[in-house]
């Protein structure tokens, strides 16, 4: 999210059987102040970064934090645009 790397790149295989994570990253730590003013259209990284992916899977499940910053809300603009 904070890069311009493909979310294909950081997919790793879990060992379930139809599993795959993408794992989270330290640096996310800074996304909310590193992005709060500096970032056009920030509510809605997560969502072109999982387009990418989203043919892929039936499902994608988004452990996010349980507060309303701006990786959260992310994460609400990926659902309203299905």
């Amino acid at each position: 999210m904070i890069e311009d790397y493909n979310l294909r790149d950081i997919i790793l295989q879990s060992n379930v059987k139809n599993l795959d994570l993408a794992p989270s990253h330290i640096g996310l730590v800074g996304f909310e102040n590193r992005f709060y003013n500096e970032k056009k259209n920030r509510e809605l990284i997560l969502k072109y970064k999982l387009d990418t992916i989203k043919d892929s899977y039936d499902y994608i499940i988004i452990d996010s934090p349980p507060a309303l910053g701006p990786l959260t809300t992310s994460t609400n603009h990926f659902w309203s645009s299905k």
